[in-house]
């Protein structure tokens, strides 16, 4: 029998909720009918389990309650949020700045609370408790902090109708239809009705609603990703992505049956299921899978991260797209022609991701398929290029310097970050500090010294205070200045074309009015920062698509902002290599740390062992500074695209589409959806000189 759905339990994944669960009484007997259902369909040899979705809620919320852990979790899980670096700008925003709902948002005081309400008998199942906290980190809009609680990975909530929300043109505003019904549309069939309302509620307002729990800090962004779509998300872009609302994910989305209403006056009323994300499933009542899932087990030593071996199957060309000129063997990047007969000049870059497989090969590949590409398009007469970005929301950010340094060779690499200044991160950095250089040269991890330079790649700090800081911000402390990324260091390894291997081209291939970013909004991570690579160092202009059934200027980048994402297992090397540290000197008679700092730093860090299984925990360590504007970062400043476009049913099922589209709205004939323009271009940096 199959792996149930391969325990496909990502962060993306555990931000797909959509409603509140009610504490209502469970069935005593719920989880014992979805072990009697899973039994089936083993015999059965099915590939998965799928039962009622009320079931598995019922079975969910009889898992019992232990507040003492409860409480020393939330401890816990703090010393991890502390270090998210948008804590403090998310609590005291500056006016104006973009940030969906719920605006300004405490969530180390929401987690006090919530710790407050378990200790009074606020919580009656861990799963009601799982739910409160995991909503309280979906508050933050942030793509890059949250974790996977131990209630929440054991069913997958699925609504199984996906809908898509789409224009006649691209320019008129869309209109939401069932993604089966939505093929009819694509064929001019006027006949077919569109969705008006979802649980007795307009249905645009309830998506909205359900788009606030997406993680997407950007309000369009999020309602995008409601819908069906297909595209470059995953390995095989011919598999439609099902959308957020279709798919919920990992939390009981509220109602046992979604009653979907047409403008024709039809009902149709689609039943909640749920698919079983265990091995097995053994347990007759909620007492077993808290056993099973909550109580921890011995952790496992954390290790160094490996580069993986390069090896890997290559992954099929995609059904959708058009023959490619080029095509990296993992789908990674490929390259286009548009073939219109009026843009015959044009060609396409589609960089789904930035490839993060961690293989040298991989990125030798991908880097050198980017020369190939623009190096053949230039020497077939292509004179405009679209860098396709749609659904890039993570990678590797060398692959993003050395992309950008291919299309502006003359350009330097620009970084600035500022992480949070607190008691932890001074103590770790203090003790880091004090690391052997021949043992720091074999060391990857974020908060050494030996990783910063100054903005513009030139000064190397001499100390840690000199990184630490602090500076005021937002009320709060963070770091100085910095780049956190060496460029010339970092090209030891991932060679990055100016820095650690020649430029080529040596001079620009296209011109910055040449090139158009396309997204939809979802670009976050390392997409984001070539983005404002591209923008505001290069000039570069862009088109978004979708977005709200309304007119105005959208986002370019709808996703999260931050420099650099840091997953639960790398704070446990931190925290196991400072202690050690610690320990090691004060042997020697050579303390590095007061006794009191001592006592401090196994005060504030994590503990070794969890009071209840949680895993994938994950924080934005650092986040992203524009030149010029270090006194707040990307997160907090809007930056909208030039032009904006709704999705067609062509553009959903025809990515191609979206090219000759763009093209067209951007160099020929074609329209912005009104209001769409941006009133500026981007913001460009004309130069780093002055800047240490």
């Amino acid at each position: 029998m199959a792996l149930k759905l391969s325990l496909l339990l990502t962060l993306a994944g555990a931000l797909s909720a959509v409603a509140a669960p009610a504490p209502t009484p469970a069935a005593n007997d719920a989880c014992q009918k979805i072990g009697e259902a899973f039994k089936k369909g083993t015999n059965a040899e099915d590939d998965y389990t799928i039962v009622e979705g009320k079931l598995a809620r019922d079975c969910l919320f009889s898992m019992p309650f232990d507040v003492k852990r409860a409480v020393a979790f939330i401890e816990d899980l703090k010393k991890y949020y502390q270090w998210h670096s948008t804590l403090d700008y998310v609590k005291n925003p500056p006016l104006g700045a973009p940030m969906g709902p719920p605006g300004p948002f405490d969530l180390m005081g929401k987690l006090d609370e919530i710790s407050a309400r378990a200790s009074n008998g606020g919580f009656h199942s861990q799963y009601e408790f799982d739910y409160e906290v995991a909503e309280s980190t979906w508050s933050v809009n942030n793509l890059a902090i949250g974790a996977s609680f131990c209630s929440t990975s054991l069913f997958f909530f699925d609504l199984q109708m996906p809908l898509v929300s789409i224009s006649t043109d691209g320019v008129a505003l869309p209109q939401i239809y069932t993604a089966a019904d939505a093929a009819l549309v694509g064929k001019a069939n006027n006949s077919i009705s569109p969705v008006i309302a979802i649980n007795g509620r307009p249905a645009v307002e309830e998506i909205k609603k359900l788009a606030t729990l997406s993680g997407f800090p950007d309000a369009d962004a999020g309602y995008n990703s409601m819908f069906q779509r297909m595209g470059p998300r995953d390995v095989d872009a011919s598999v439609p992505v099902s959308g957020m609302f279709s798919e919920p994910g990992v939390v009981w989305p509220g109602e046992a049956v979604q009653k979907i209403q047409f403008a024709n006056g039809t009902v149709v009323e689609q039943p909640v299921m749920a698919l079983v994300n265990t091995y097995d499933f053994p347990w007759k009542n909620g007492d077993g899978m808290f056993k099973e899932f909550c109580i921890p087990a011995a952790k496992p030593e954390p290790s160094a991260t490996k580069s993986p071996v390069d090896t890997a199957t290559p992954a099929p060309a995609s059904s959708i797209y058009p023959n490619a000129e080029v095509r990296h063997s993992m789908n990674a990047m490929s390259g286009y022609y548009v073939k219109e007969k009026d843009l015959q000049d044009v060609a396409v870059l589609v960089i789904p991701v930035f490839d993060n497989s961690g293989n040298q090969s991989f990125y030798k590949e991908f880097t050198d398929l980017a020369t190939k590409f623009i190096t053949k398009a230039r020497e077939d007469g292509k004179k405009k290029l679209i860098i396709d970005l749609s659904s890039n929301t993570n990678g590797a950010i060398s692959h993003a310097y050395d992309l950008f340094k291919l299309f502006f060779p003359e350009r330097p690499v620009y970084n600035a970050i500022r992480f949070r200044a607190h008691e932890a991160s001074r103590l770790v950095m203090k003790v880091l500090a004090h690391m052997p250089p021949n043992e720091a040269k074999t060391k990857e991890m974020s908060m050494m010294l030996e990783g910063f330079v100054s903005p513009n790649q030139t000064y190397h700090p001499k100390a840690w205070e000199e990184v630490y800081g602090p500076e005021k911000q937002f009320n709060a402390d963070m770091s100085a200045l910095m780049a956190h990324d060496n460029v010339t260091q970092t090209s030891e390894k991932w060679a990055v074309r100016g820095y650690g291997r020649p430029l080529n081209p040596p001079v620009a291939p296209f011109a910055a009015e040449d090139i158009i970013l396309l997204t939809d909004g979802a670009c976050s991570s390392v997409c984001s920062i070539f983005v404002e690579l591209m923008r505001t160092h290069g000039g570069v202009r862009s088109i978004v698509f979708g977005g709200r059934p309304q007119y105005g200027p959208m986002e370019v980048i709808g996703g999260t902002k931050t420099f650099l994402a840091h997953p639960q297992d790398q704070f446990d090397i931190i925290s196991k290599t400072a202690k050690k540290l610690v320990k090691d000197a004060s042997e020697k008679g050579k303390p590095i740390l007061t006794p009191e700092e001592t006592t401090r730093l196994d005060q504030v860090l994590p503990a070794e062992n969890s009071p209840l299984q949680v895993s994938q925990i994950v924080v934005s360590l650092m986040s992203n500074y524009r030149q010029g504007r270090d006194h707040l970062p990307l997160d907090a400043i809007s930056d909208k695209a030039e032009c904006r476009r709704f999705f067609t049913y062509e553009n959903i099922v025809s990515p191609k589409s979206t090219w000759v589209d763009a093209a067209r709205a951007m160099w020929g004939k074609g329209k912005c959806a009104g209001g769409s323009p941006a009133p500026n271009g981007p913001e460009v940096v004309e130069s780093l000189e002055g800047l240490r």
